[in-house]
């Protein structure tokens, strides 16, 4: 999934009050002029800029145009009052021009620039407005932007980049990013994804995790530079969050028409009774494959034979195995894992990336039901049911009129 950080928004102005850098029309148009009648003379300007380079020699080089230019690249800034809050400020430099982004996506236009003094002055390039700031040079080759209120923006040489290439992932994009990658690689989204990074925020470690029954059941850890969106998992396996070419599958299936007209949003079919010792689709593929084709339902969709191992969730003491197939094949399925004696949520223990049909392990006995299967599809989310078998004839019920009931063999 290739991003771009960079969101061109209508001028630097506003970008600055993002950080609280705001400054008077009038007060610049003054500053502007009087910077303009005082301009000093070529020999004075000469010397002043040989004074500048050699206090920030690292950090400026000298202009053609009788300016002090800074050195290209991306400029990281904090913004004191903000930065607890993950909020950062990068000043893109490439030469004369400028760009200035930050993590909330306030990105002004680009710009050109000139540093005389004290003074740094934007000039828009769509509408060539100008804008200053006082501006101040330190000894140890940061610098320091003002606004009218006197609050400043210190920024550090950050890294080599360009105005045009530039790229910034702030943490809500990195959540989705990372959410869509692991998804897409195991059919389930977990509900949580915390983006923890250093005071520079390069490479972050992002948690994707769960809460189940009171505590986090991490599904992994990514490891991700902020600017390219690679890095690695926790096993030390390759990551780029931009790449969105895993196949996912999502079969046709008639029966999603045939619900949709009938005003159901989900079917529910009994596969049949299975070993709660059995938790894992992948570690035992044979044994639930031939408990879907003794069934029926093999010979009904036939597509199921296929079926990935990422398709499957359960309860750890489940004994009844159910097919789920929600009639919007980009519906998410949502199983909650519950607690019926005590009416109480513990959980979501699996959440479809898409909506294709999966295998549900649940219920440990036959008086005790132990999960809820939640919807949410085009239309919004559907009430939540729980599929059982009805101790008076055996026949599968889920206490909602608008799931489709699948008859198998165990229902004749």
């Amino acid at each position: 999934m290739k991003r771009s950080a960079i969101i061109f928004a209508a001028s630097l102005l506003l970008t600055l009050s993002a950080c609280g850098q705001d400054a008077d029309s009038s007060e610049k148009a003054s500053a502007s002029a009087e910077a303009s009648s005082e301009a000093p003379s070529a020999e004075d300007t000469t010397a002043e800029q040989s004074t500048e380079a050699s206090s920030a020699e690292t950090s400026t080089e000298k202009s053609p145009a009788d300016s002090t230019l800074l050195k290209n690249g991306a400029w990281f800034g904090i913004c004191p009052d903000r930065h607890v809050e993950g909020v950062y400020t990068f000043l893109v430099v490439e030469d004369d021009k400028v760009l200035l982004t930050d993590a909330d996506y306030n990105v002004a236009s680009l710009s050109t620039y000139t540093v005389s003094g004290d003074k740094m002055i934007f000039e828009n390039t769509l509408d060539h407005q100008k804008n200053e700031h006082r501006f101040e040079m330190q000894p140890d080759g940061t610098f320091l932007l003002y606004d009218s209120a006197n609050d400043s923006v210190t920024y550090k040489w950050f890294m080599d980049a360009d105005v045009d290439t530039f790229t910034f992932n702030p943490d809500a994009a990195l959540e989705r990013m990372a959410k869509d990658y692991y998804g897409l690689r195991t059919n389930h989204v977990p509900e949580f994804a915390d983006v923890i990074d250093d005071d520079i925020p390069r490479t972050v470690m992002i948690h994707l995790y769960d809460i189940i029954d009171g505590h986090a059941s991490t599904s992994t850890w990514y490891y991700i530079d902020r600017f390219t969106g690679k890095g690695e998992d926790v096993v030390q396996t390759p990551v780029d969050l931009n790449d969105i070419s895993a196949d996912i599958w999502s079969p046709e299936l008639s029966i999603r028409g045939e619900m949709k007209k009938d005003g159901q949003f989900c079917a529910v079919g009994y596969v049949g009774p299975v070993d709660s010792k059995e938790n894992s689709l992948a570690e035992n593929r044979e044994y639930f494959i031939s408990k879907l084709a003794n069934s029926g339902f093999m010979d009904m969709f036939i597509p199921l034979g296929n079926i990935p191992d990422q398709n499957f969730c359960g309860t750890q003491l489940g004994t009844e195995l159910y097919l789920v197939i929600p009639a919007d094949k980009d519906a998410t399925i949502e199983v909650i894992w519950y607690d019926f004696v005590n009416d109480r949520d513990l959980g979501t223990i699996y959440r479809s990336y898409n909506g294709a049909p999966i295998l549900l392990k649940c219920n440990y006995s036959d008086i005790s039901g132990d999960v809820k299967i939640r919807i949410t599809d085009k239309t919004g989310t559907h009430e939540d049911f729980a599929p059982y078998i009805s101790l008076k004839d055996g026949s599968v019920q889920t206490g909602n009129d608008h799931v489709k009931l699948i008859e198998s063999k165990w229902d004749k």
